[in-house]
């Protein structure tokens, strides 16, 4: 089982200060035939949001060189 990168796209909301105490909170946000996206947001130490990300994932066949259904892990955790 493998997954691939098909896209990512981040957007920078604010800046920060080095050192910093950050969280990161990531989801799966939506579940397709063979792809899915996973949001990500980085907060500062206020709660405030400075990041925010998606990547869109594809499950991804090597051998036959080609995408695949979305793995029932994937979808038992989104549909969890």
């Amino acid at each position: 089982q493998s997954i691939i990168m098909a896209s990512l796209k981040i957007d920078y909301l604010a800046q920060l200060k080095h050192p910093s105490s950050l969280v990161i909170g990531q989801r799966v946000s939506r579940v397709g035939s063979t792809s899915f996206d996973i949001e990500s947001v980085i907060f500062d130490e206020y709660e405030k949001p400075v990041c925010v990300g998606l990547v869109v994932a594809v499950c991804f066949d090597f051998d036959n060189q080609k995408p695949v259904e979305v793995y029932d892990s994937i979808k038992d955790d989104f549909n969890g």
